[in-house]
Parts: C-alpha cells; structure tokens; sequence
C-alpha cells in the first residue's frame, strides 16, 4: 500500500501506523501530496486548507468519506472524483478547478460551495443550474465576480476574486504566488479591478500584496 509521505498529512496524523485506518476526522493545510491517504479507511470528514494542486482520485477509494473541504487552494480538477456515490457535502471554494462536469456524477451531494473558481461558460450556465434542481444547496460567485475571475486569468495573473461580508477580495489560490494561501485576502472594488486590468495590469501585484502584508502585521 502507498505510505504517506506529505509531513503536513503526517503531522496531523497518530505516530502509530496501526491507528490510521480508525481515523474518522482529519484536517490539515498546506498538504502536496494526498498519496497514501487510502489508508485511513475509516475518514468520514476531510478539511484540507491552503493547499496544492492535489490530486483527488487518491480520495476515490475512501468508501466512508461524506464530507469533504479543500479550501484556498491550488485545485484544478475534481475528475478523480466521479462516481462518489458517498460524499454529501464538498466544498471547493477558491480554488482553480474549471470543470464542475464530474459533480453531477456524485449522486448524493446536497451541500456544495464553488465559490471563487474559474469555472466555464459551461459549469456556470448548465451545470449549476443542474445541481440546484435536483435540490443540492449551491454557493457560487455572482455572475459579475465570476467574470471578473475570468478577465484576471486571462490577462495571465494569479488572481482570483470572491465576495465575504458583500465584501469583494482579491486572493491567489494555491501556492505558487503565496505561502498562505488562506490569509490575507485584499478587499478590493470592481471599479479598481476593472481600472488596472485597463491600464496596469501588473499593479494588481501591488494590489494583493496590501492584503499578505496586513495579515503579517
């Protein structure tokens, strides 16, 4: 069987090999590498924060997994996924993922958040609309948050937006740009976006830095 090797995983895990599968609860941040984690065969809640680009089909095999949160990340797809027939609650907020296809193949989610993500045309306009009718409570961006989303990738920048609070915030998921992912998300306006993404581009770099530096203090 695949060890687990991400010191994030096993800092959070008991020392004792012989406990993992009894686990039922796990959260950690900062996690590369999901590898191994088959072995806790008895998860039932995962909260993973502040992350990688992880790879979910090592998830695939956890038969008791029901609840499952990879937040602040740097997640680009959930394919590995398909046929959870078990997980009833996925959240999947600011992360990277563009395809929401392989949710509608997990038969009994009720509970979903993908808020943040740079989802398609496609995900947007057929497959949320999909969910909420066969009655999954569905969080997601507003549609001006979203393309706002979109016009940030596609100028080629690390940055992502998502409203808390009626809020709007700038943050960069995963951990190429930022070491906390999770922390020091910038308040920001559309007007404000709109104007650099016009003009300076690059001054979105400032932008965000305003956030990470007031977190630190």
């Amino acid at each position: 069987m695949t060890p687990i090797r991400d010191p994030a995983l096993l800092t959070r895990l008991p020392t004792d090999e012989a406990e993992w599968p009894a686990v039922t609860q796990l959260s950690a941040m900062e996690v590369r590498d999901l590898a191994g984690l088959e072995r806790c065969s008895a998860l039932e809640v995962l909260a993973l924060s502040g992350c990688g680009d992880l790879d979910v089909s090592h998830l695939a095999g956890l038969a008791r997994l029901e609840a499952l949160s990879i937040s602040d990340s740097g997640l680009t797809s959930i394919a590995g996924l398909t046929g959870s027939t078990q997980l009833g609650s996925f959240d999947l907020s600011r992360n990277l993922v563009t395809d929401l296809r392989p949710l509608l193949e997990m038969p009994n989610l009720s509970i979903i958040d993908v808020t943040g993500n740079p989802i398609t045309d496609d995900s947007f306009n057929q497959v949320l609309p999909k969910l909420q009718a066969r009655g999954a409570f569905v969080q997601y961006s507003t549609r001006a948050d979203w393309q706002l989303t979109i016009r940030l990738r596609e100028a080629g920048l690390p940055f992502s937006v998502y409203r808390k609070q009626s809020k709007l915030r700038l943050f960069s998921p995963g951990l190429d740009h930022t070491t906390s992912p999770a922390f020091g998300h910038t308040v920001v306006t559309a007007a404000e976006i709109d104007r650099l993404l016009a003009d300076d581009p690059a001054g979105i770099y400032a932008l965000f830095a305003k956030g990470e530096d007031n977190w630190q203090i």
